[in-house]
C-alpha cells in the first residue's frame, strides 16, 4: 500500500503511515538491562537475539536507554533513539545543491528522513530499497522524503564522501537522487544523536521526531509501508 500519513493538521489516520507514529507493536520493556554499580566499569551493551524487524520504533515502543547504553541486536543495530518524542535540534546548512536549509524544512507536513553516508557499507546496501522508499513518500502528498548525508564522526570527516568525492557523483555514478541536507562535520550527526548509520527518523509536522528505525535491508520490501 501507498504510505499515507495524519493529516497537515495533526489529526491522526487509521492507515499505514499512521501506523509509523503508533506503538502498537511495543517492544517488551523486560529485555531492557541493569545499570552497573557506580564502582564498576561500565558494562557494553546488551546484545539481544531475534529482535523485530521491519518496524518503526516509537517512544512506547523503543527499548529504553538505560546506564549502560543502548539495547542492540546482534549486529549491533540499535533498538532506542534518545531523540524520540523531542524536537529535531536547530540547524542550518546546505543541501547537496547549495540551497541554505534549516529544520524549518520538516515543518508542516510528515518528512522521512534517511541519515545515511557514502562511507558506510550498509547505507549503499540499503541504497535500492531507499529509492523505493523515496518513490512511495513523492507519490503520498502528505509525505515528504529528505537524506541527510553525515560524515562517520568528527575525525573522520574527511572520508564522507568515499571514492565519490561528493553526493551529487555519488548519484550521478549510481542513479536515483533526492533532497539531500549535508552535515560537513558531523554536527548535525552529533545534535541529531545518531549513533548508527542508516538510521531512518520519521518527523512530524511539529518536528517531533515521531518514530525511528535502522537498515531497510535487514527486513523485506514490504516493510516499508509499516
Amino acid at each position: 500500500g501507498s504510505l499515507q500519513a495524519p493529516s497537515r493538521s495533526g489529526s491522526s489516520s487509521p492507515t499505514a503511515a499512521a501506523t509509523i507514529a503508533d506503538s502498537r507493536h511495543a517492544l517488551p520493556h523486560s529485555r531492557t538491562t541493569t545499570a552497573a554499580p557506580a564502582t564498576e566499569a561500565k558494562e557494553a551493551p546488551a546484545f539481544v537475539e531475534g529482535l523485530p524487524r521491519d518496524q518503526w520504533l516509537t517512544a512506547s515502543s523503543a527499548i529504553p536507554v538505560n546506564a549502560d547504553g543502548v539495547v542492540r541486536d546482534e549486529k549491533r543495530r540499535p533498538y532506542s533513539y534518545e531523540l524520540l518524542g523531542q524536537s529535531v535540534p536547530a540547524f542550518a546548512t546546505t543541501l547537496a545543491d547549495g540551497t541554505p536549509v534549516t529544520e524549518e524544512i520538516f515543518r508542516g507536513k510528515w518528512t522521512i528522513v534517511d541519515v545515511w553516508g557514502i562511507w558506510c557499507g550498509d547505507c549503499r546496501r540499503d541504497g535500492p530499497l531507499v529509492k523505493t522508499l523515496a518513490q512511495k513518500a513523492d507519490a503520498d502528498p502528505a509525505i515528504d522524503f529528505i537524506s541527510l548525508h553525515t560524515p562517520p564522526s568528527r575525525a573522520r570527516a574527511a572520508e564522507a564522501y568515499g571514492v565519490y568525492g561528493s553526493v551529487a557523483a555519488y548519484f550521478e555514478k549510481e542513479g536515483g537522487g533526492y533532497p539531500t541536507i549535508v552535515d560537513p562535520d558531523a554536527g548535525l550527526r552529533e545534535a541529531f544523536k545518531i549513533v548508527w548509520t542508516p538510521s531512518y527518523l520519521l518527523v512530524g509536522p511539529d518536528l517531533k521526531i515521531r518514530a525511528f528505525r535502522t537498515d531497510l535491508s535487514v527486513g523485506t520490501e514490504a516493510g516499508l509501508d509499516k
